[in-house]
């Protein structure tokens, strides 16, 4: 068994000003005692808010219309 915890935090203002870069950063730590495999986190995006660039630590991020999908 695995036990997953996830957390958000905002780094910017909030509301963010219009044309202002917004910060989100999403955190999901294993809490064991398996490793977790196969896992994916989907993070739904506000519709007036553009994407321009995601950085996992781990596995990869994909936009899919709006909609952030993490696989490790």
């Amino acid at each position: 068994m695995t036990t997953l915890t996830t957390q958000s935090a905002r780094r910017s203002a909030n509301p963010a000003p219009v044309h202002t870069n917004l910060t989100l950063t999403l955190s999901v730590t294993n809490k064991g005692p398996d490793a977790a495999t196969g896992l994916q986190l989907d993070v739904t995006v506000p519709p007036n808010v553009t994407l321009v660039s995601a950085t996992p630590s781990q596995g990869a991020v994909t936009n899919r219309n709006g909609s952030l999908w993490l696989t490790v």
